[in-house]
Protein backbone atom coordinates (compact mmCIF):
# COMPACT_ATOMS: atom_id res chain seq x y z
CA UNK A 1 0.00 0.00 0.00
CA UNK A 2 2.82 2.39 0.79
CA UNK A 3 4.23 1.54 -3.08
CA UNK A 4 1.03 2.11 -4.58
CA UNK A 5 0.69 5.55 -2.64
CA UNK A 6 3.85 6.68 -3.47
CA UNK A 7 3.73 5.90 -7.02
CA UNK A 8 0.49 7.78 -6.90
CA UNK A 9 2.42 10.86 -5.55
CA UNK A 10 4.97 10.23 -8.04
CA UNK A 11 2.71 10.20 -10.88
CA UNK A 12 0.66 13.57 -9.52
CA UNK A 13 3.39 15.20 -9.42
CA UNK A 14 4.86 14.53 -12.77
CA UNK A 15 1.74 15.21 -14.38
CA UNK A 16 1.50 19.00 -12.53
CA UNK A 17 5.19 18.98 -13.64
CA UNK A 18 3.81 18.43 -17.40
CA UNK A 19 0.64 20.57 -17.35
CA UNK A 20 2.92 23.77 -15.76
CA UNK A 21 4.97 22.70 -18.84
CA UNK A 22 2.41 22.62 -21.20
CA UNK A 23 0.90 26.15 -19.92
CA UNK A 24 4.05 27.94 -19.95
CA UNK A 25 4.66 26.56 -23.44
CA UNK A 26 1.27 27.85 -24.70
CA UNK A 27 1.80 31.19 -23.27
CA UNK A 28 4.89 31.40 -24.90
CA UNK A 29 3.40 30.64 -28.09
CA UNK A 30 -0.26 32.83 -27.37
CA UNK A 31 1.18 35.83 -25.91
CA UNK A 32 -1.70 37.31 -23.45
CA UNK A 33 -3.41 40.46 -25.81
CA UNK A 34 -1.34 43.26 -23.64
CA UNK A 35 2.05 41.81 -24.67
CA UNK A 36 1.06 41.63 -28.53
CA UNK A 37 1.79 44.25 -30.73
CA UNK A 38 -0.68 46.19 -32.80
CA UNK A 39 0.38 44.64 -36.08
CA UNK A 40 -0.37 41.45 -34.14
CA UNK A 41 -3.35 41.87 -33.02
CA UNK A 42 -4.23 43.40 -36.62
CA UNK A 43 -3.15 40.32 -38.24
CA UNK A 44 -5.23 38.20 -35.81
CA UNK A 45 -8.26 39.95 -36.79
CA UNK A 46 -7.26 39.78 -40.33
CA UNK A 47 -7.14 35.70 -40.12
CA UNK A 48 -10.58 35.51 -38.57
CA UNK A 49 -12.20 38.38 -41.09
CA UNK A 50 -10.39 36.36 -44.25
CA UNK A 51 -10.35 32.76 -42.74
CA UNK A 52 -6.89 32.21 -42.66
CA UNK A 53 -5.92 29.50 -40.56
CA UNK A 54 -9.19 29.86 -38.40
CA UNK A 55 -12.91 29.95 -39.40
CA UNK A 56 -14.04 33.07 -41.09
CA UNK A 57 -15.42 34.87 -38.21
CA UNK A 58 -16.48 38.68 -38.31
CA UNK A 59 -17.60 38.76 -35.18
CA UNK A 60 -14.03 37.55 -33.60
CA UNK A 61 -12.21 40.02 -36.15
CA UNK A 62 -14.15 42.55 -34.76
CA UNK A 63 -12.51 42.20 -31.59
CA UNK A 64 -9.38 41.62 -32.51
CA UNK A 65 -9.34 44.84 -34.54
CA UNK A 66 -10.61 46.80 -31.86
CA UNK A 67 -7.46 45.59 -29.49
CA UNK A 68 -5.51 46.65 -32.26
CA UNK A 69 -7.16 49.68 -32.87
CA UNK A 70 -6.46 50.99 -29.22
CA UNK A 71 -2.87 50.58 -29.56
CA UNK A 72 -3.34 52.66 -32.63
CA UNK A 73 -3.66 50.43 -35.70
CA UNK A 74 -4.54 52.67 -38.81
CA UNK A 75 -5.76 49.48 -40.56
CA UNK A 76 -7.11 47.92 -37.90
CA UNK A 77 -9.53 51.42 -37.27
CA UNK A 78 -10.18 51.72 -41.43
CA UNK A 79 -11.46 48.06 -41.17
CA UNK A 80 -13.70 48.72 -38.14
CA UNK A 81 -14.98 51.52 -40.13
CA UNK A 82 -15.84 49.26 -42.89
CA UNK A 83 -17.50 46.58 -41.19
CA UNK A 84 -19.72 49.04 -39.44
CA UNK A 85 -20.51 50.20 -43.04
CA UNK A 86 -20.91 47.27 -45.01
CA UNK A 87 -22.78 45.71 -41.92
CA UNK A 88 -20.20 42.64 -41.77
CA UNK A 89 -21.85 41.04 -38.61
CA UNK A 90 -22.93 44.58 -37.18
CA UNK A 91 -25.71 46.66 -37.63
CA UNK A 92 -25.07 48.90 -40.85
CA UNK A 93 -24.28 52.22 -38.36
CA UNK A 94 -22.82 55.24 -40.67
CA UNK A 95 -22.02 57.23 -37.63
CA UNK A 96 -19.87 54.53 -36.49
CA UNK A 97 -17.94 54.30 -39.64
CA UNK A 98 -17.51 57.39 -40.47
CA UNK A 99 -16.14 57.76 -36.55
CA UNK A 100 -13.51 55.10 -37.59
CA UNK A 101 -12.74 56.06 -40.37
CA UNK A 102 -11.98 59.37 -39.34
CA UNK A 103 -9.82 58.31 -36.46
CA UNK A 104 -7.87 56.76 -39.35
CA UNK A 105 -7.83 59.75 -41.53
CA UNK A 106 -6.35 61.47 -39.08
CA UNK A 107 -3.74 59.32 -38.24
CA UNK A 108 -2.48 59.59 -42.03
CA UNK A 109 -4.73 55.99 -43.57
CA UNK A 110 -5.47 56.82 -47.35
CA UNK A 111 -8.38 54.39 -47.55
CA UNK A 112 -9.84 55.68 -44.64
CA UNK A 113 -10.10 59.32 -46.67
CA UNK A 114 -11.20 57.88 -50.00
CA UNK A 115 -13.94 56.26 -47.77
CA UNK A 116 -14.57 59.24 -46.19
CA UNK A 117 -15.16 60.73 -49.70
CA UNK A 118 -17.48 57.90 -50.75
CA UNK A 119 -19.82 58.49 -47.78
CA UNK A 120 -19.78 62.44 -49.24
CA UNK A 121 -20.27 61.67 -52.32
CA UNK A 122 -23.78 58.88 -51.68
CA UNK A 123 -25.08 60.48 -48.07
CA UNK A 124 -24.25 58.44 -46.04
CA UNK A 125 -23.90 59.75 -42.15
CA UNK A 126 -23.59 63.25 -43.72
CA UNK A 127 -25.22 64.98 -46.20
CA UNK A 128 -24.44 64.40 -50.12
CA UNK A 129 -21.42 66.76 -50.67
CA UNK A 130 -19.75 66.36 -53.62
CA UNK A 131 -17.46 69.39 -53.20
CA UNK A 132 -16.18 67.41 -49.82
CA UNK A 133 -16.58 64.08 -52.12
CA UNK A 134 -14.08 65.62 -54.73
CA UNK A 135 -11.57 67.44 -51.81
CA UNK A 136 -11.25 63.61 -50.18
CA UNK A 137 -10.57 62.14 -53.56
CA UNK A 138 -8.59 64.54 -54.48
CA UNK A 139 -6.10 65.23 -51.52
CA UNK A 140 -5.33 60.85 -51.41
CA UNK A 141 -4.80 60.97 -55.21
CA UNK A 142 -2.39 63.75 -54.45
CA UNK A 143 -0.89 61.18 -52.83
CA UNK A 144 -0.87 58.26 -55.09
CA UNK A 145 -3.91 56.52 -54.48
CA UNK A 146 -5.51 54.88 -57.25
CA UNK A 147 -8.47 54.57 -56.02
CA UNK A 148 -8.99 57.91 -55.45
CA UNK A 149 -8.29 58.60 -59.50
CA UNK A 150 -10.41 56.39 -60.47
CA UNK A 151 -13.31 57.85 -57.75
CA UNK A 152 -12.44 61.50 -59.31
CA UNK A 153 -12.14 59.89 -62.85
CA UNK A 154 -15.91 58.74 -62.79
CA UNK A 155 -17.34 62.21 -60.75
CA UNK A 156 -15.99 63.81 -64.15
CA UNK A 157 -17.62 61.36 -66.42
CA UNK A 158 -20.92 61.56 -64.68
CA UNK A 159 -20.63 65.11 -63.63
CA UNK A 160 -21.12 64.63 -59.93
CA UNK A 161 -20.06 68.47 -58.58
CA UNK A 162 -17.66 69.09 -61.58
CA UNK A 163 -18.75 69.70 -65.47
CA UNK A 164 -19.31 66.72 -67.07
CA UNK A 165 -15.51 66.22 -68.68
CA UNK A 166 -15.10 62.73 -70.27
CA UNK A 167 -11.14 63.68 -71.39
CA UNK A 168 -10.87 64.84 -67.76
CA UNK A 169 -12.39 61.71 -66.90
CA UNK A 170 -9.76 59.40 -69.10
CA UNK A 171 -6.81 61.67 -67.67
CA UNK A 172 -7.46 60.54 -64.12
CA UNK A 173 -8.38 57.03 -65.17
CA UNK A 174 -5.11 56.32 -67.25
CA UNK A 175 -3.28 57.70 -64.27
CA UNK A 176 -5.20 54.74 -61.83
CA UNK A 177 -4.41 52.57 -64.91
CA UNK A 178 -0.82 53.27 -64.64
CA UNK A 179 -0.70 52.11 -61.16
CA UNK A 180 -2.18 49.17 -61.88
CA UNK A 181 -5.65 49.39 -60.76
CA UNK A 182 -7.96 47.02 -62.88
CA UNK A 183 -11.07 49.16 -62.30
CA UNK A 184 -9.33 52.40 -64.66
CA UNK A 185 -8.23 49.55 -66.85
CA UNK A 186 -11.77 48.60 -67.55
CA UNK A 187 -13.05 52.03 -67.93
CA UNK A 188 -10.56 52.72 -70.55
CA UNK A 189 -10.75 49.62 -72.33
CA UNK A 190 -14.74 49.94 -72.46
CA UNK A 191 -16.26 50.87 -75.83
Amino acid sequence: MKIFNLLRRIVLVLMGTLIVSFASAQSESNPKTSEMTAEELFLKGDAYFFGQGVPANYREAMRWYKKAAEKGHTGAMFNIGFMYQFGLDVAIDDHQAMKWYKKAKDQGNLDALVNIGYMYEHGQEVKTDYTQAMNCFQEAADQGHACAMVNIGAMYEEGLGVAKNMSEAEEWYQKAASLGNTKAQYYLERP
